[in-house]
């Protein structure tokens, strides 16, 4: 959380640098969902939320990570998850509790 006073003593600026710094080196998978029946638009915010926010498992908060619907047709949706740690287990978690089941789970590449 950055306070009003906190852009002053240059925590703003380092704050924000931590934040582009933050997805530099992660690793891109593409992530191919079943889509719910019902209320589609909302399970599909709400699993971004998930991953951006980060979730607890096993005990553990996860990082936040970079999601994104890139298409969505017939049922299925395919996201772009970048993530700064962690392994294919905890997508394959926060998409569980967003209740969407993965159909096709992709490495993509590790930025450098």
């Amino acid at each position: 959380m950055i306070l009003a006073g906190d852009a002053n003593n240059g925590s703003f600026d380092k704050n924000l640098s931590r934040l582009k710094f933050q997805y530099k080196d992660g690793k891109e998978y593409q992530v191919q969902v079943k889509l719910p029946r019902r209320n589609i638009t909302e399970t599909l915010s709400n699993a971004i939320r998930l991953f951006k926010c980060g979730v607890v498992l096993d005990g553990y908060r996860t990082a936040p990570s970079q999601a994104m619907v890139i298409s969505q047709s017939q049922g299925q949706a395919t996201f772009k998850i970048i993530l700064e740690n962690g392994e294919e287990e905890q997508i394959r978690k926060i998409m569980e509790k967003a209740g969407l089941k993965i159909l096709n789970l992709q490495y993509i590449k590790k930025d450098k």
